[in-house]
């Protein structure tokens, strides 16, 4: 079985190639965000043509690396939660450290 080497490279280029993620949905769910502003993974789904699971999956990942903030909160109990939609919306400032960080990796950039 191949062993799957991961470059040890900064925290910095890890949550960079976290946020943007080499991957097309995910790329598709940020430019909805960044287009139409704050949405509901629904709306997102409907936009990009993605299924649900796929767009929630992408959005908590996304906030994670902090690219993208729900309101309100993922973190809130349930119960303060209930009856009220979470919209995300992009993070313009993180969203260019991370495209900073990947443009000096690739030496783009200084």
């Amino acid at each position: 079985m191949p062993r799957y080497v991961r470059p040890s490279v900064p925290a910095s280029l890890e949550a960079a190639i976290d946020a943007f993620g080499g991957n097309h949905a995910k790329i598709a769910v940020l430019g909805f965000l960044a287009e139409h502003g704050p949405a509901t993974s629904a709306e997102v789904a409907e936009g990009t043509g993605l299924g649900r699971p796929t767009v929630k999956a992408h959005l908590y990942q996304l906030a994670d690396a902090g690219a993208v903030t729900a309101d309100p909160p993922v973190g809130l109990p349930v119960e303060d939660r209930v009856g009220k939609r979470v919209r995300y919306s992009v993070v313009h400032e993180e969203l260019a450290k991370h495209y900073k960080e990947l443009g000096r990796a690739l030496k783009l950039v200084d």
